[in-house]
């Protein structure tokens, strides 16, 4: 029989953080629990940017929003944070650099890998500007990276390395996606077929899943198909969520709904823990618990589904307003997330365009 922990989790109400109005997103906490960390469009670019590409700088502040400090511009690109296992220094890609050669900065140049400590001194460039779309899944105690490279958004080989400093890079997979499940194992998306029959295969193809050992390189087949997110590690197997099969004659696309699925370590004995009534998308693994993001038409909220109960919500988006996938603490007791509105009022809500807030959830 296949279960999780049923937990009893309280928390209290959260609180917005109090920082000027902007674009901003992906909040997460230092590790020592005293900063907030979060990307966000500046209002100036260099000249040569392209008109419509993003200048997206990695900032931190104190919990109480008084303490606002920029710490390095990423240009180009959608930030994401990445920290070493003891929370010194943490990583980067950045895309500063016209790689294609056109003259202009924008979504068609490669990426480049950079690491500093906590308050942006000491910074390294580890991996020099390059044609490659960088993607940073992992990084291992030892201080490697695993990475996704790719030379465009639509290649259909793209592939997984593992990047040590001032050594070769080592091939992993020729995969499109890393999902890292504990310090040997990961799971690896590999796309084969055109699933949404467009005549092309590429991101919007889910593709299927393995489980591959870093150490020995083998991998074996994950079974469930249309596996849209996780899968999620749990004390006895898996959490994921699948896509709802489309009508007879329909393909499969990215937008319907789902419903999470319970497997054990092999992918098999599956139980529906939810209906396929929204788009479920599972995060993590929190207090014997899975932390899901709910999207039912505009409606959008965040809550925990313990094995063999209901799921309870944490938070919901008011009416007009629409929240981004929350972020967990390290010691488990907090969750940052950004909550988009309407800043322009033009009745719509656009992602780098419209401002984000920034809350914090305490749980008991």
């Amino acid at each position: 029989m296949i279960s999780l922990i049923l937990a009893l989790v309280c928390f209290q109400e959260p609180t917005r953080i109090p920082l000027p109005d902007a674009v901003r997103h992906s909040p997460t906490i230092s590790s020592d629990g005293s900063w907030i960390y979060f990307f966000q469009s500046l209002d100036e670019k260099p000249d040569n940017f392209r008109k419509y590409a993003r200048n997206e700088a990695l900032f931190r502040t104190s919990l109480d929003g008084k303490n606002i400090q920029k710490i390095i511009e990423v240009g180009d690109t959608r930030g994401r944070l990445n920290w070493s296992s003891d929370g010194t220094r943490f990583y980067v890609t950045r895309r500063v650099a016209d790689t294609n050669g056109d003259g202009e900065i924008g979504f068609g140049d490669g990426m480049s890998i950079v690491s500093a400590d906590p308050d942006g001194k000491n910074q390294a460039d580890l991996r020099a500007a390059s044609p490659d779309k960088i993607t940073i899944y992992a990084v291992t105690p030892a201080g490697d990276l695993i990475l996704g490279l790719r030379t465009n958004y639509r290649e259909t080989n793209p592939r997984i390395v593992l990047y040590s400093a001032g050594q070769v890079e080592k091939e992993l997979a020729k995969a499109w996606a890393y999902y890292p499940l504990n310090e040997k194992e990961g799971m690896i998306r590999t796309l084969k077929v055109d699933q949404n029959t467009d005549g092309r295969i590429n991101f919007r193809d889910v593709g299927t899943l393995s489980i591959m050992n870093r150490e020995t390189g083998k991998t074996f087949p994950f079974a469930p198909q249309k596996v849209i997110r996780g899968p999620i590690k749990t004390p006895t197997g898996f959490v994921f969520a699948q896509l709802k099969t489309g009508k007879e004659g329909k393909p499969v696309g990215l937008q319907e709904n789902t419903a999470i699925i319970q497997s054990d370590t092999e992918g098999k004995n599956l139980k529906p823990l939810t209906d396929s009534d929204s788009i479920w998308i599972p995060l993590q693994a929190l207090k014997g618990s899975v932390l899901l993001h709910r999207t039912r038409g505009k409606e959008t909220e965040f809550g925990l589904l313990p094995g063999g109960g209901e799921y309870q919500s944490l938070w919901k988006a008011p009416k007009g307003q629409q929240v981004g996938f929350p972020r967990v603490s390290g010691n488990q007791e907090t969750i940052l997330f950004a909550v988009l509105r309407d800043g322009n009022n033009d009745g719509e809500l656009t992602p780098g365009e419209d401002p984000s807030d920034i809350f914090k959830l305490d749980l008991k």
